[in-house]
């Protein structure tokens, strides 16, 4: 796979925030520290520096494995023609000669091995296993699927998911990020027709609930006293 884009570079370390705003993320109107962000930055650029390494390596790795699978294929097919060519091996040591050759069963034993101990070569490396979007860059589709069990880090789309907040006309962007896989997992759901969003996170005793996430572009600040109110209180405006 060829990376088109420029990978932007981040090389300012920054400090990483403490575990307890990693769990709970950022807040409205917090006003994250720089370090912080360099951090998140720093540790982004780094992720995908490596994930284009790897990738490079795995399309080396995989091209050979192609070219062995090719001439091995060329050299069975040589070998059912020649098998099937009545006018040849007519004497004694003509036929000695072929039955010393390898079989096509025999051959096609040793390219599936060698597809086999190439493939072993590349899972063995600790190069990113897991798609983190689709081939083209684009979303990874999940549509019809359940959320509680998409819960490997990755950008995804779709409609009609099972356990997802309710959308607008039903489709939405799913961005997660896993902890460890399978345990302690951060779902966000972006509303593709509507400027709304949600989160949850999966922890030990299971999911918790979604939580609509409130930007300055839905929230009303008023000094006026509606019914029941007093002056001074805030009162936010649902979209």
């Amino acid at each position: 796979m060829t990376f088109e884009k420029e990978l932007p570079q981040w090389k300012e370390k920054g400090v990483k925030p403490p575990q307890s705003k990693i769990d709970e993320g950022w807040k409205v109107q917090d006003k994250p520290p720089a370090a912080w962000l360099n951090w998140q930055m720093n540790k982004t650029y780094e992720a995908l520096k490596e994930v284009q390494e790897k990738a490079a390596e795995k399309t080396i790795v995989s091209k050979e494995v192609t070219d062995i699978k090719t001439y091995m294929d060329q050299k069975i097919e040589a070998i059912g023609t020649h098998v099937n060519d009545a006018t040849k091996h007519i004497t004694a040591a003509e036929r000695n000669v072929w039955s010393a050759k390898e079989t096509p069963e025999s051959a096609q034993a040793k390219a599936n091995q060698a597809e086999a101990n190439a493939k072993s070569y590349i899972d063995a490396k600790p190069w990113q296993k897991h798609r983190v979007a689709s081939d083209d860059g684009a979303a990874i589709d999940i549509s019809h699927r359940d959320l509680n069990s998409i819960v490997h880090t990755g950008f995804y789309k779709g409609t009609n998911m099972g356990n997802a907040p309710a959308l607008l006309h039903g489709w939405g962007y799913v961005e997660v990020i896993a902890h460890a896989p399978g345990a302690w997992v951060l779902q966000k759901v972006y509303d593709l027709h509507a400027d709304r969003f949600y989160m949850r996170r999966l922890q030990d005793n299971g999911w918790m609930q979604w939580k609509q996430i409130y930007s300055q572009g839905n929230i009303s600040f008023s000094n006026a006293s509606p019914s029941g109110g007093v002056d001074g209180d805030i009162w936010i405006m649902y979209y």
